[in-house]
């Protein structure tokens, strides 16, 4: 087990404390046990590392380990815990817990046995973490972590910082909170337009020349190891995800005909909804249904979109380049967080069954939704508001 702990102290002594994503603030760190899931790339194991190194340096009360380590090939996590707890261990944080078969199980039991342990963990998006061999529905607060705002990429890149608003800040009072933000951020459409191409995932800042090829790899990391792991899927059903993927691209935002796409793709209807369903639950991409869809799993969406609009550009070999396409994106991504989105036959989109949004350039008009109630345009290349014109850069710093 000494090399597990010399792991942890080498993990915990190289992370880069510089940036550290806004969630390390709004998480209770203190409970009993905490789930954090995420795409692959939007930095959970660096945020668990981060907020280690800042709380308990140099503790020997807390390790942290990666489930496919190869420790784990002959040893268990309950006899990891009883032995770190035994020699005064108090927390244990455990990173990408999909990858060990019978996760959900053990750490029930760890729970049950050591009341005085605090464990983290970390997994894919995909997993469902109540759904498990064991019932964690009571036990484990979660928290999902998304890809960067722009807000987010604003102060990786350029060293500002800027307050998060909120949705009532953005619809009530959008006129005197673009002028907060242009007090402190210059020049918020260069920056709009800098993210829609590379500002989703932190490893951006590593090297933006290789940026897309390294997001093309971490797609398919997704679909050839991670989607096996959480759903137990075969080789065939990696190439017809794959396969699924390079269609969607293409037509996004992409109002699927099911029945045509289940010829095309060679699988039956419910196979392919549950195909969409995977893509979507790793966050790959991005589904939207009617308001009045109940068990969404077995209904087919309205629309699909892409994940982010950096996806649109790293596959851009198989998608349509359209900037209202990259826009809508944007909302999607940035919104979809901490609102609920449907679809709207009016607008684009229907934001907590209440608020209908139409998304467009400079010259998009208000004919469109001009009979609705709660309805506003969405304006890329504007930096104010105006009545119910606002733009569309103001949604990215909502967290």
């Amino acid at each position: 087990m000494n090399e597990l702990f010399f792991a942890s102290e080498q993990f915990l002594t190289h992370a880069d404390m510089r940036f550290v994503r806004y969630a390390i603030e709004d998480m209770t760190w203190g409970k009993r046990l905490t789930a954090i899931t995420g795409a692959r790339g939007v930095g959970k194991s660096t945020l668990m590392l981060q907020y280690l190194k800042a709380n308990h340096p140099g503790s020997d009360k807390v390790i942290y380990a990666t489930l496919d380590d190869l420790y784990f090939t002959n040893n268990t996590l309950v006899s990891l815990a009883d032995h770190f707890v035994k020699h005064g261990g108090t927390h244990l944080f455990l990173d990408e817990v999909h990858k060990y078969q019978g996760w959900s199980r053990e750490i029930k039991n760890i729970y049950d046995r050591y009341p005085k342990l605090k464990v983290v963990f970390s997994a894919s998006s995909a997993l469902d973490i109540y759904r498990g061999e064991a019932d964690l529905s009571r036990r484990a607060l979660h928290y999902h972590l998304p890809t960067m705002s722009l807000r987010e990429y604003i102060e990786l890149f350029y060293g500002i910082q800027v307050p998060v608003i909120t949705m009532d800040d953005i619809l009530n009072r959008s006129k005197q909170t673009c002028e907060k933000i242009l007090a402190l951020v210059d020049f918020p459409l260069k920056y709009l337009h800098e993210y829609y191409v590379f500002g989703s995932y932190p490893f951006a800042i590593e090297d933006d020349e290789n940026y897309h090829r390294r997001l093309i790899a971490t797609i398919n990391q997704v679909i050839e190891n991670d989607l096996p792991a959480v759903f137990g899927i075969d080789y065939h059903a990696v190439v017809a995800l794959r396969k699924l993927l390079t269609i969607i691209a293409g037509l996004v935002p992409f109002k699927p005909n099911i029945a045509n796409l289940s010829r095309e793709m060679g699988v039956a209807r419910d196979t392919l909804l549950r195909y969409i369903s995977y893509l979507a639950k790793a966050d790959i991409i991005s589904t939207l249904y009617s308001d009045s869809d109940g068990m969404r799993q077995f209904n087919k969406p309205e629309k699909i979109y892409l994940n982010n609009p950096n996806m649109i550009y790293a596959l851009s070999a198989f998608t349509k380049m359209e900037i209202g396409t990259v826009r809508e994106t944007f909302f999607m991504n940035q919104v979809s967080h901490l609102h609920s989105l449907t679809y709207s036959p009016f607008g684009d989109f229907l934001m907590d069954s209440k608020f209908t949004f139409e998304v467009g350039g400079q010259s998009k008009k208000r004919k469109q939704v001009a009979h609705l109630k709660n309805a506003y345009i969405v304006q890329d290349d504007i930096e104010h508001s105006i009545g119910n014109i606002i733009p569309i850069w103001l949604f990215g710093f909502l967290y």
